[in-house]
C-alpha cells in the first residue's frame, strides 16, 4: 500500500515547501499525523526527514511541547545521528522493535548513511512514511551549473528568448528543471526501496506532502508502487486505508 497523504488529523494541508516548512502550525500537523500512523503500524516504522537540519527543529518543536511524549506513548523512538555509526543505531532499532511492545520508529534523513545500504526487511519497517521533498541544495555549485549546461544543451535559453513575449514557460518545464526533480524523487525511491526486500515482505508506504498528489510527481514513483499507490482527500481516509492493509496482512500471515 502507498497513499500520498495532503492533509493532517487536524485537516490543516502538509506542504513542506521552503515558505512553509518552518511554520509551527505544519510541524505540529506533522506530529499528529506521524503519532496517528503510529497508532495502527505494527512493529517497525521509518521515517525519513529531507535533511538533518530539518530532522532537528522538528525534534526541537516537539520536545518543547507535549508532541513528543505523544508520540513516545505509541512507540519507542530513535533519531539518527551523524555521531554514531549506522550499524550501532540500526542494533538498538532492531533490539527496540523486538522488544517494546508495540515496536519503535526510527527518525532518519533521506540521503543519510540509513537511507543507503541498509534494508528494512520485515518488521524492521511495516511502515516508511517520507516528510516532504528532499530537493538538493538549489544553492550547491555543482547543481546550478549542471542545471544550466543542461538548459544550454537544449538550447532552451534561446527558445525562452523568442517565446517570452507570448508565453512564460513554468519553472519545471525546463530540462535543467526536471533534472532537479528527477534527483529528488531518486532519493524518495531508494529511501522507501529500503522496507521491501524479498517476495513475502509487505510494508506501508506513506507520502507526507501535497506534492505527492501530483500526477507529474507520482508518476516517478518505482512502477510496484504506483500500482499500488493512491491519493486521498482526507487524513481520515489514509486512516481507513492503513487498517485495511494490515488487518488484511494480518489475515494472510495466519
Amino acid at each position: 500500500l502507498s497513499l500520498a497523504i495532503s492533509k493532517g488529523p487536524s485537516g490543516k494541508p502538509l506542504k513542506f515547501n521552503y515558505q512553509s516548512r518552518s511554520s509551527y502550525e505544519v510541524i505540529d500537523e506533522l506530529g499528529r499525523t506521524i503519532s496517528n500512523i503510529a497508532k495502527v503500524v505494527p512493529e517497525g516504522l521509518v521515517i525519513f526527514f529531507p535533511s538533518f537540519g530539518y530532522k532537528s527543529k522538528v525534534r526541537s518543536r516537539w520536545e518543547s511541547t507535549k508532541m513528543m511524549q505523544n508520540i513516545q506513548q505509541r512507540k519507542s523512538v530513535l533519531w539518527e545521528s551523524r555521531d554514531k555509526h549506522p550499524s550501532e543505531i540500526l542494533s538498538k532499532y532492531s533490539q527496540l522493535v523486538k522488544e517494546s511492545k508495540n515496536g519503535a520508529m526510527l527518525m532518519c534523513v533521506v540521503g543519510g548513511k540509513l537511507s543507503e545500504g541498509i534494508n528494512f526487511k520485515d518488521g524492521l519497517a511495516r511502515g516508511v512514511a517520507v516528510v516532504g521533498m528532499p530537493y538538493p541544495n538549489s544553492q550547491d555549485p555543482l547543481i546550478v551549473e549542471k542545471i544550466s549546461w543542461i538548459n544550454r544543451k537544449f538550447g532552451l535559453d534561446a527558445q525562452n528568448d523568442s517565446k517570452s513575449k507570448t508565453k512564460k514557460k513554468s519553472s519545471m518545464d525546463t530540462p535543467g528543471q526536471q533534472y532537479y526533480e528527477n534527483l529528488c524523487m531518486r532519493a524518495v525511491n531508494q529511501s522507501v526501496g529500503r522496507s521491501i526486500r524479498h517476495k513475502g515482505d509487505y510494508a506501508c508506504v506513506v507520502l507526507i506532502d501535497q506534492r505527492y498528489s501530483m500526477d507529474r510527481i507520482s508518476s516517478q514513483l518505482p512502477g510496484w508502487i504506483q500500482k499500488r499507490h493512491r491519493d486521498v482527500t482526507s487524513f481520515g481516509d489514509a486512516f481507513k486505508s492503513i487498517c485495511k492493509f494490515f488487518s488484511k496482512m494480518r489475515r494472510q500471515m495466519k
